[in-house]
């Protein structure tokens, strides 16, 4: 009833107030846990009011060249007003990424008795993966550029390496995302958890390249973080950093979309430290890595 209280606020000088109202509704339902309460908030109030077509480029660049144009270099007043979206859709998105992670940590079974009670897995089609991957290309048909909270969500959300370094190189190359310290940090723990520490060597060495005086102990207690993970079990993994996924995956991307390394003590210490640990197992080369 509060819902549809609000939609008189739609098409008058209060929109704003309206988009921000189900925000916050979104917001407190997926802080619950009712993501499928959220699902349908967002389906039944907010997608009917995003427009089916795109913002059209050539209103912004009339000089496009054969090909289609990122939708990170799109920016028209549509587009414009289209990312007061982004939240809405951010909000269900991490909902679902949410919901993968406690499923994947709980390790439930199709059908498995925990205390006495059956539960259910989902069904293929409510797969939060699934759902997530479905929602985020429908906010990119729709014209709605992700952004960088977008992208760490959706990295959280890969179960393969190629699929981690894919998400990437869309991120810089399509929807021209900047990246940060945190986004970094979110492909690091990804590659790890995936079991790709020789990536997430790849990936730190381009956040040293990159990121100067924002790389903190945090980034390299991620980085150690990585390593950990393929240290365990009873065959570690010895790293291939310059054939990872990432590195063969991102290389022509790195050439041209990161910002140029200039020669200082930095950039000789992070060519040193990624020279000395690769072709170590993990373990080896996290005790390197502490020692520098």
């Amino acid at each position: 009833q509060l819902i549809n209280g609000c939609e008189g606020f739609v098409g008058s000088s209060n929109r704003r107030r309206y988009l921000n109202a189900l925000s916050s509704f979104l917001t407190t339902l997926v802080k619950a846990d009712e993501v499928e309460f959220a699902r349908e908030l967002f389906y039944s109030y907010v997608l009917p009011l995003i427009p089916d077509d795109p913002p059209n480029p050539a209103e912004s660049m009339p000089q496009i060249e054969s090909g289609p144009v990122p939708i990170g270099k799109i920016k028209t007043a549509q587009s414009r007003r289209l990312q007061s979206f982004t939240l809405h859709f951010n909000t269900l998105i991490e909902g679902y990424r949410r919901s993968a992670s406690v499923l994947s940590n709980s390790q439930i079974d199709d059908e498995r008795l925990v205390n006495g009670q059956a539960y259910l897995m989902l069904s293929e089609d409510d797969d939060p993966r699934r759902c997530a991957h479905d929602l985020f290309e429908l906010m990119i048909i729709r014209g709605i550029c992700p952004d960088g909270y977008t992208t760490t969500s959706m990295i959280g959300l890969q179960e393969t390496a190629s699929g981690v370094t894919q998400l990437w190189k869309r991120a810089t190359e399509e929807f021209r995302i900047r990246m940060t310290p945190i986004i970094y940090h979110s492909l690091m723990t990804a590659y790890g958890k995936i079991g790709d520490p020789s990536s997430a060597c790849w990936t730190f060495d381009r956040m040293l390249a990159t990121q100067g005086q924002r790389v903190t102990r945090k980034s390299w207690n991620v980085f150690l973080g990585s390593l950990s993970n393929g240290s365990r079990g009873d065959d570690p993994v010895v790293l291939d950093i310059f054939a990872s996924n990432a590195a063969v995956g991102m290389r022509d991307v790195v050439e041209t979309s990161f910002e140029a390394v200039k020669a200082t003590d930095a950039k000789d210490n992070r060519t040193t430290v990624l020279t000395a640990i690769d072709g170590m197992d993990c373990a080896r080369a996290a005790l390197a890595v502490l020692k520098e």
